[in-house]
């Protein structure tokens, strides 16, 4: 049987397992699995998005929904350049009045970015998102795609935990895991196994 959807994944972990398992238990294995990977998986390429954030007059924006991390930040003006990101309490200390035509750091405190010297505008942000999870609208994703053999184990060691049989879940679990690393490797060889350096100054 291929685990490609939520449905065929959410049925492989019934027939693995000993017992009969409802749909909600399995839901709730398959939701754990995901709450494990939005956690191990860091600022991988393949959950990475784009949206537009607007800065008021304070140079403040909200965090898109889903927010991990940011990849990049660039006013949506032609030939600007990527902000650089400081401390929250740096970016203070630069000056929190200054007004000027171009911005030219961030800084992240808690869902609040806020860009100086102060700019009023529209940023392009690339940042890592949360795994859009499965479910029967959501019947499929990357990680599925990726790592079916992730969802198994991980979801049955969450059954396994359930019902107590902590030595079982532990090993699966550690299984599961591993496949995670194994994709953040692979993903980091992906994007950055091929990059030159560049130097933001002039070079001999």
């Amino acid at each position: 049987m291929p685990f490609d959807t939520y449905a065929n994944v959410s049925t492989a972990l019934s027939t693995w397992e000993e017992r009969s398992l409802s749909s909600t238990e399995t839901d709730e294995a398959l939701t754990l699995a995901e709450a494990a990977a939005n956690r191990r998986l860091r600022q991988d390429f393949r959950r990475r998005t784009s949206t537009t954030v607007v800065t008021d007059s304070s140079g403040e924006a909200t965090l898109p929904t889903g927010f991990v991390g940011m990849t990049s930040l660039v006013r949506d003006v032609v030939g600007s350049v990527p902000l650089k990101q400081v401390s929250w309490d740096s970016l203070i200390e630069r000056n929190p009045y200054e007004v000027a035509e171009d911005a030219g750091v961030y800084a992240i405190n808690g869902t609040a970015l806020k860009v100086a010297p102060v700019t009023e505008d529209t940023f392009i942000c690339k940042f890592s998102s949360v795994l859009t999870g499965l479910s029967s609208s959501n019947t499929t994703n990357w990680l599925l795609t990726l790592a079916p053999d992730f969802y198994l184990f991980y979801g049955q060691a969450m059954i396994a935990a359930k019902y107590k049989d902590y030595a079982t879940a532990e090993g699966l679990k550690s299984e599961a895991l591993g496949i995670l690393d194994d994709l953040v490797s692979q993903g980091n060889v992906a994007e950055y196994g091929n990059v030159e350096m560049t130097l933001s100054m002039a070079t001999p």
